[in-house]
């Protein structure tokens, strides 16, 4: 509710205005125009455009309108310019009848502000600027031709409320359905709902929603009944009607009875201090209102959730303090009612404008379902509003779905049919704004709730039986129900420091088509493996945040041939009586039980993976015990085995989507592979078959689902498959024939390089172009016993390597991410790399994080976690199509981010430095792009240090601490993209989005590497900044050093009769690369400068 003057717009007599024609579009003089009130044309400031400009808008009913008439319909660009000598204001923009109130910050000279895109008919069309606040300079109206895709929506499938209530779910499907379609007609009321008979006594129709307000249930005023809220939610869903509250919340320290900023001192910026008065104050209030929300919730109601409303304005003391105690006030109340007192019925609506600001107040996607604006047009105003519908759409990306939370008069539904502006619902304030006859006459009234657009509450569907429609059909992608959790991103612009553009020859060209989309990303395949046997990894502080930032969507639990031998509600020694005391594997191998109810500081209790889940914003994939079928001693193991998977499952209660049956049951390292049968009593073999595998698995199934069930939770079930014929050549085909279509997915598992072998870094970098064989080889083996291609989880991989730094290397970094690329490209459901940290054993070491290494603090990142972090950071939403023209060796990861950005990986397979440009077809780029190149030791193949942007680590391994606000390359875009991909190193790339295309442009410069890089001795290095080069081929001519950012900080001749030369650097202590350039000859190299 905004209680603020609302001026009339005038009207005004049109005549066709005389047009300026310009390259950059067409311009209409203000000075042209028809002037109404007290305008007149004047010249006295300087800097204007034409003859002059029109002033000042100071008396109501001033105006000034231009006509014009245009050849074809379409989307142009608006821009208004004008001088603001008396500081910030507001007037109302006028667009073929449509008013909207818009902004002009202050602006002491003549200057020109976008107004975005508008839809413009063929033939006559009028423009008009009608006094609101005044007091400025209009110079003229421009407009050009905007042929830019328009932003499409792309509604989130899934709510912030996690596992929300099917019926919210079912609510939540209608609203998305009917998203520009309809909108929704809806009355606020003063307490029952007073307002919507009201208007079914005019009308003969009860609006579909009803607002609501929790204003004075925070207070025990004895004239209010508390109750009358709840009730009347509870009465309207059940008629099928939508359900909105807002709360006017007043002053949480009872010093006031108010929540204007006028009225109150309460100060929202205590919102950063836990143990204040004002914090407390406001967390009790939270907890009053999550008392009648849960009363709401019980019953099963959706409530369209609107608290902290009209924030950026400034008048409710929720945003008197600026955007960030709002944000977090938000989030605060987010958290609290949705997880500590488990409400799963909100769906959360944000009130925000169409002001430059409105991403500055914005808590965020992942806090938020819908976009409202509060919009009060003059009197009598029918407008659509699509100039704000338009901007809040564009400058979201169409993530959400949009609404007019609040408004005077109702929007003419012709209009926005007409118009495009796809408002979910409008909502008239109570009182004079629905019932005065004048703000929404009553002819107007009824035009409106008899419009096939519109709906009323007689034409709303049974929302308690809507299907559901929140897990979109991905039968098109092979990634099939994974892709439930698909989320449109935004990408984060980093912090930069200014970089040169690259002038070296290009040696590579990419070009990257931004209108072809390959496939979407699966956000499960950025996943690891968590360990039983690491300590309570959940209370490292550390640790936590760094896995939250590698924001990695699913982690695998317990993992390993642990899984076939974990007991997850036992505590220690607490074995079963029907387990023996050693499994048996082969051959003659033995293992024992693992306990999840373990508290010892060397294990992890199962509550603490779900500690871990919780703390990481991620879900679960649980491993459970399939071993127990087999080497199980009761009468039926299989069933008891089954039956301990389903307690899990219930006790689990959906904090984990995705369930797998078993580990490597087909290998003779895993417990039940081989089985003691004189202990076994349900007559199976010695030795695991696929036959026999697949047939448990049917049991298993039936008794989680059923578990799954009760919980009232869905989770998907995978069964083991293996990669290659290699392995098991019969495997896939028996356990698909046996388990039929009963499962929702498979696994594999794969170590990319042979076993206990130390392969050379190019067998490494190279081994990620098995990922698509190990799908094809899946699915064609299933598709053999006649059995559907279901979704591909890649649960383990990693590389071999015996008693090496190679698994804990950059280089593997590397390959990780050569590894994640494939599997995005090939359409893999989900990935999880061994392991979250492992034990030190000589470097044969898989974690991504450090455990017991020499010299190494406990839970350091290695190399692979960085590269995954940056990974993730520049990986978008959708995959696109791309071309390499030039020299090998780079292997591109690109993607688009719904927030219109461009993010790549891209990775320099070989020795020799590339430089890359990168074409981006059918995009329009920003002002700049930014990098981040990650790079390890110089001549070492497999270094254990990784350095970002050329800061490294104080320790033998690992990467920099600072990695969060190491700041990104910053290049300017002229007319094109180029960057430089140092030797066995990556470059995450970012571009922002604009409107200016640049040309396509392959050529290349053809490098042949005649000599190898390692023949060239440069000493000594690290230097104290002069070196000696030896070995220099004699037909070298120039010699380069430049920053890791690309920047060249020395250029010069040189001639070499095969002598060594000294090179006099004058640099600053750092990381350098040096080149050296000849006859087809390039050879690049690190040195450092201490």
């Amino acid at each position: 509710m905004r209680l603020c003057a609302r001026l009339p717009l005038s009207v005004v007599l049109l005549f066709s205005c005389a047009a300026t024609v310009l390259a950059q579009g067409t311009k209409y003089e203000a000075e042209n125009g028809t002037l109404t009130g007290g305008l007149s044309v004047q010249t006295s400031v300087t800097g204007y455009s034409g003859t002059g400009y029109v002033g000042i808008f100071q008396n109501e009913g001033d105006a000034v309108t231009v006509t014009f008439s245009l050849a074809q319909e379409g989307w142009y660009r608006l821009f208004i310019g004008y001088a603001g000598p008396y500081g910030d204001k507001k007037n109302i923009l006028g667009i073929n009848g449509n008013s909207s109130e818009v902004s002009f910050p202050a602006s002491a000279t003549f200057t020109e502000v976008s107004f975005g895109r508008i839809w413009l008919r063929e033939g006559s069309n009028t423009l008009s600027m009608t006094e609101s606040w005044g007091w400025f300079l209009l110079d003229y109206f421009r407009i050009e031709p905007d042929n830019t895709p328009e932003v499409t929506v792309k509604l989130p499938y899934s709510l912030s409320t996690p596992s929300p209530h099917r019926e919210t779910r079912r609510l939540w499907s209608y609203l998305m359905d009917s998203f520009t379609h309809n909108i929704h007609s809806g009355a606020m009321s003063l307490n029952a709902k007073e307002e919507a008979e009201w208007l079914f006594s005019q009308t003969g129709k009860y609006p579909a929603l009803i607002g609501l307000d929790f204003m004075n249930h925070t207070r025990n005023y004895n004239w209010f009944d508390k109750s009358v809220v709840v009730s009347e939610a509870r009465d309207w869903y059940d008629r099928n009607g939508l359900v909105a509250i807002c709360w006017h919340w007043r002053d949480p320290s009872r010093a006031t009875d108010e929540f204007y900023t006028s009225g109150t001192s309460f100060d929202v910026s205590k919102i950063t201090e836990a143990t204040s008065a004002e914090y407390q104050a406001m967390l009790s209030d939270i907890d009053i209102i999550a008392g009648y929300l849960k009363q709401l919730n019980n019953d099963k109601i959706p409530v369209l959730f609107r608290p902290l409303h009209e924030a950026s304005g400034g008048w409710f003391w929720w945003g008197a303090k600026g955007p960030e105690p709002c944000k977090m006030l938000w989030r605060l109340m987010f958290d609290r009612l949705v997880n500590h007192h488990g409400l799963k019925n909100l769906i959360w609506v944000w009130t925000t404008d169409a002001g430059s600001g409105n991403l500055d107040w914005y808590p965020g996607d992942e806090y938020v379902d819908i976009l409202g604006a509060d919009i009060y047009a003059s009197d009598g105003d029918f407008s659509s509003q699509v100039l704000t519908y338009n901007a809040i759409r564009e400058k979201f990306g169409g993530r959400k779905l949009i609404t007019l939370s609040e408004n005077g008069p109702v929007p003419d539904p012709d209009r926005l049919v007409e118009d495009r502006a796809h408002w979910s619902w409008f909502m008239p304030w109570y009182g004079d704004f629905i019932r005065d006859g004048v703000i929404n006459p009553l002819s107007h009234w009824q035009k409106v709730m008899t419009h096939d657009y519109v709906v009323t509450l007689d034409e709303m569907p049974d929302l308690k039986n809507y299907p559901l429609s929140d897990e979109p059909d991905y039968s098109g992608y092979s990634q099939g129900f994974f892709m439930a959790g698909w989320q449109p991103r935004t990408a984060v612009v980093p912090e930069y420091v200014d970089a040169q553009a690259m002038t070296d020859p290009v040696t590579v060209a990419i070009t990257v088509d931004c209108s072809d989309t390959v496939t979407l990303v699966s956000p499960y395949l950025f996943g690891d493996n968590a360990n039983l046997w690491t300590g309570p990894m959940s209370d490292n502080v550390t640790l936590m945040k760094n896995i939250a930032n590698r924001d990695q969507g699913v982690m695998r639990g317990p993992g390993g041939s642990t899984s076939d031998a974990f007991f997850w509600n036992r505590g220690y020694n607490q074995r079963p009586p029907d387990v023996p005391q050693a499994l048996m594997n082969d051959p003659s191998n033995t293992t024992w039980p693992w306990y999840g109810q373990r508290a010892e500081n060397w294990t992890m209790h199962v509550d603490s993976f779900y500690s871990i889940l919780s703390k990481a914003g991620v879900t679960g994939m649980l491993t459970v015990n399939y071993g127990y079928a087999r080497y199980g001693t009761s009468d039926d193991p299989v069933a008891q085995a089954a039956h301990m998977a389903a307690e899990w499952v219930r006790y689990d209660n959906g904090r984990s989507k995705f369930w797998e049956i078993g580990n490597e049951v087909f290998g003779s390292w895993e417990a039940g592979y081989r089985i003691d049968r004189s202990l076994n009593k349900d007559d199976q073999p010695e030795y695991i078959t696929p036959a026999l595998y697949g047939q448990h698995c049917r049991v298993f199934i039936d008794s989680m689902r059923a578990a799954a069930a009760e919980t009232g939770k869905e989770i998907k079930i995978g069964v083991v498959m293996v990669e290659a014929a290699s392995t098991h050549s019969s495997w896939n085909t028996g356990v698909a024939a046996q388990v039929g279509d009963m499962a929702d997915f498979y696994i594999v598992h794969s170590y990319y390089t042979p076993w206990n072998t130390d392969s050379d870094v190019e067998t490494v970098l190279n081994s990620y172009k098995n990922t698509e064989g190990y799908k094809n080889y899946v699915w064609n083996t299933v598709a053999a016993a006649g059995m559907p291609q279901l979704p591909l989880a890649l649960t383990e991989y990693n590389i071999f390597a015996v008693g090496s730094n190679q698994p804990v290397s950059h280089a593997n970094g590397m390959q990780a991410v050569l590894a994640t690329g494939e599997m995005i490209r090939t359409g893999y459901a989900a990935a999880c790399r061994w392991d979250l940290a492992n034990g030190w054993d000589n470097g044969n070491d898989h974690g991504m994080y450090s455990y017991n290494e020499p010299f190494i603090p406990n839970y350091t990142p290695h190399p692979a976690f960085f590269h995954l972090y940056y990974m993730r950071r520049h990986t978008g939403d959708v995959l696109l199509n791309s071309t390499v023209t030039g020299t090998p060796g780079v292997v591109i990861t690109p993607t688009a981010f719904s927030s219109g950005h461009i993010g790549a990986s891209l990775v320099n397979i070989t020795k020799v430095r590339k430089v890359v440009r990168i074409n981006l077809k059918n995009y329009g780029v920003g002002d700049r792009f930014y990098t981040y190149t990650l790079s390890g030791n110089e001549g070492e193949d497999f270094s254990r240090k990784v350095y970002v942007n050329g800061t490294g680590s104080s320790l033998e391994a690992g990467g920099p601490d600072n990695y969060e606000s190491i700041k990104a390359n910053g290049v300017a875009i002229g007319d094109q993209i180029v960057v430089s991909v140092p030797p066995l190193s990556a470059v995450y790339l970012l571009v922002e989005q604009g409107t200016r295309q640049l040309a396509i442009n392959n050529e290349v410069t053809s490098v042949e590497i005649t000599r190898a890089d390692d023949e060239i001795v440069i000493w000594p290095n690290p230097s104290t900044g002069t070196v000696t080069v030896e070995n220099l081929p004699s037909h070298v001519t120039r010699l380069e050093i430049s920053h890791l950012n690309g920047a060249i900080q020395i250029s010069k001749e040189i001639r070499s009769d095969g002598s060594a030369i000294a090179v006099n650097t004058g640099l600053p202590p750092g990381i350098y690369f040096i080149s050296f350039y000849g006859n087809n000859y390039a050879v690049t190299k690190k040195i450092v400068i201490r």
